[in-house]
């Protein structure tokens, strides 16, 4: 099934949206198709993305910051975020922050 990942930022100004904290510089949304309804709490692979553009594009002054997401959803999470590069050459984006671990199971191929 194809995933539409909606970003929402606000880059780094001091504020921070309604439902965000102070300790964020971005906050995003990571929603299903609207068929299916759901959203993630939290995920790194969206953030990776969004950091990337955000860089590129300087819409972000600091290659270090605080990622949120979740809370819309009362399931607030948040990742510290670190792009390695240039702008134009940006070789990696490290996103890092506690997880849960929500099913477990074994595949046999």
């Amino acid at each position: 099934m194809t995933r539409l990942w909606c970003a929402l930022f606000h880059a780094a100004t001091g504020a921070s949206l309604d439902e965000s904290t102070k300790a964020g510089s971005t906050f995003a949304r990571g929603l299903g198709e609207p068929s299916d309804g759901l959203e993630d709490p939290f995920t790194g692979s969206s953030t990776g993305c969004m950091a990337a553009y955000l860089w590129k594009y300087r819409l972000v002054k600091d290659p270090h910051f605080v990622a949120e997401q979740g809370h819309w959803m009362n399931g607030p999470g948040s990742a510290e975020v670190t792009i390695v590069g240039t702008r134009d050459a940006i070789q990696t984006i490290k996103v890092s922050g506690q997880g849960v671990t929500l099913i477990e199971g074994e595949i046999t191929i």
